[in-house]
């Protein structure tokens, strides 16, 4: 399983029906400049302040 890593992560959102996560980083002005969609299932690192691993395969889709 690979696991994705984010420098400076800002916000996430998740999609169940999807069965995506999308996160948003390098914020600038009233928008984030980076946007990342991973299917269920991937690891994705989150980095400081919270500095952890998300297993996205723990999500559930409906």
């Amino acid at each position: 399983m690979t696991t994705r890593r984010w420098e400076s992560l800002s916000t996430s959102s998740s999609d169940a029906r999807q069965k995506t996560v999308t996160l948003f980083s390098e914020p600038s002005n009233d928008r984030y400049r980076m946007r990342e969609d991973v299917d269920f299932g991937e690891l994705v690192h989150i980095p400081v302040p919270f500095s952890f691993t998300l297993d996205t395969s723990l999500l559930h889709p409906y």
